[in-house]
């Protein structure tokens, strides 16, 4: 009862507060500007809602977007919100972008968010085409099929190649198995200037092999700790070999052959 009364007086206090003008143009409520580390608290939210399926793979490019845009006390809010009921739906209104007035009514049919408008139509805020290419980047990061550089090149390339790119790149990522990173392939087309390599995931996988020959005895503790170090250098195909070697880090005679 006390976090529910705290969330109402915290609304009203956004709803009654003066508000002043984004970096976009839009209205927001007054106060101070999100930290690095509080839109990130607000991206985990965005991921809660997506991992109990709260929201679909759009919703969450959506709301990545508004964490970015959000105050420190509207962020504050939601992810109050979130941790006290993670699918009521009323939680993302408190990041959501006020409209901008100037733009209402626009007679041109342009969205009240001041997005620009092409021949693919307005949506909220942004056009499906890059909200879907956005989603799809998400989705591979969240699976841990693209490190922190390829996301951020990833963002931008959905908001600079071309339709037809974007469209092809969503399409194949949603079509394929991308919680078996096998849809990190669709990136490679996507991007042809980037190095196909193994996956945070496999790297990740290849580390945990190495401490798990240390915890039968296999290899000692300093042997775990540089094979976990090696597994930073090791070729997508290398990776691969050495975790099907080592599926059974039990069988110690077998995994003197794997390093």
């Amino acid at each position: 009862m006390k976090l529910i009364g705290f969330l109402g007086l915290a609304t009203l206090a956004v709803a009654c507060g003066t508000n002043s003008a984004g970096p976009d143009g839009e209205t927001k409520p007054d106060g101070p500007n999100a930290t690095e580390q509080e839109i990130a608290a607000c991206k985990d939210s965005c991921d809660q809602l997506k991992f109990f399926k709260c929201n679909d793979a759009l919703d969450q490019a959506t709301c990545y977007q508004d964490c970015s845009g959000a105050t420190s006390d509207q962020i504050e809010l939601f992810t109050a919100c979130v941790t006290n009921d993670t699918c009521d739906a009323s939680c993302s209104t408190h990041i959501k972008p006020a409209p901008n007035p100037s733009s209402s009514g626009n007679p041109s049919g342009g969205s009240a968010g001041g997005s620009s408008c092409s021949s693919d139509g307005c949506a909220t805020g942004e056009m499906p085409v890059d909200a879907a290419c956005h989603a799809a980047c998400d989705k591979l990061q969240f699976f841990m099929c693209i490190d922190a550089d390829t996301f951020g090149t990833c963002g931008s390339l959905c908001m600079s190649a071309d339709t037809t790119k974007k469209e092809t790149f969503a399409s194949c990522v949603e079509s394929g198995s991308v919680d078996q990173c096998q849809a990190v392939d669709c990136y490679y087309q996507f991007d042809p200037n980037a190095m196909p390599g193994p996956t945070p995931q496999q790297v990740a996988d290849c580390k945990m092999s190495c401490q798990q020959l240390g915890f039968f005895d296999c290899i000692s503790g300093a042997e775990a700790a540089q094979c976990a170090a090696g597994c930073d250098t090791l070729t997508k195909e290398e990776i691969e070999a050495f975790l099907v070697c080592t599926v059974d880090p039990t069988d110690c005679n077998a995994a003197a052959g794997c390093l």
